[in-house]
């Protein structure tokens, strides 16, 4: 890979993921603090952040800018650690309830057999046992880095996408409901329950996102060593 072809990537790399975390804690926010909202818009005036801004020199901006985009990168990050104990708890009550749950659970089971027949793969399934497919997928990378590009890295990016998303509906749903007590703007919980019931449709999508990522590093996987041999 030459230099240029080298700062694209990790700059591509970068970006994608400050989009993605941006959007989940902008998406956060704005579910958290919505009864704000509404009162900032009964107003004769709406405050905006750019209100707030205006009196500011350049540096001051650029300072408060980077600030922004730092931290809503970092709420990001923890509202993805969120979702990772949002789904935890979700696949362990409906487990052999639903079909999207057992659907992931089938699909971890077959990457995690392809994984322990190879040999150099019995170390990892028994040292990771939460991360054998990373085994699968970096030795489907190495053989078909093509075919990893094009089926696998696109699912792998939205799985989390959604599963930020949910995370940041769900917790920012549970911080408006407790807002409410404090502003008495009981009128919000429609909108509340709302966002609640599309973290809940967005969570279930990660798991059949997650389901055809692991699906798609399997089959990548058996092709790469048919290839091999």
């Amino acid at each position: 890979m030459s230099t240029v072809e080298l700062v694209y990537a990790r700059g591509s790399m970068f970006g994608r993921d400050l989009f993605h975390y941006g959007l989940s804690a902008v998406v956060f926010c704005f579910c958290a603090l919505s009864p704000f909202l509404l009162q900032s818009i009964s107003l004769s005036r709406i405050v905006t952040p750019v209100d707030l801004t205006l009196d500011l020199g350049a540096w001051e901006k650029t300072v408060l800018t980077v600030c922004v985009v730092f931290l809503s990168y970092a709420l990001g990050q923890l509202l993805l650690v969120i979702g990772f104990v949002y789904r935890a708890l979700w696949k362990r009550m409906f487990k052999k309830r639903l079909s999207h749950v057992r659907n992931l659970v089938q699909a971890e089971e077959k990457v995690k057999e392809l994984v322990s027949q190879d040999s150099s793969g019995m170390r990892t399934v028994s040292s990771y046992p939460h991360d054998f497919h990373v085994f699968c997928e970096i030795s489907a990378f190495s053989k078909l880095p093509d075919a990893h590009a094009k089926f696998i890295e696109r699912y792998n990016t939205l799985a989390f996408l959604r599963l930020s998303l949910s995370s940041s509906m769900l917790t920012g749903g549970l911080i408006c409901m407790s807002l409410l007590k404090i502003t008495c703007m009981f009128y919000v919980y429609p909108m509340v329950t709302l966002w609640e019931i599309t973290g809940i449709m967005l969570l279930r999508q990660h798991f059949i996102t997650q389901t055809g990522f692991l699906n798609r590093v399997a089959v990548t996987y058996i092709l790469g060593k048919e290839s091999k041999e």
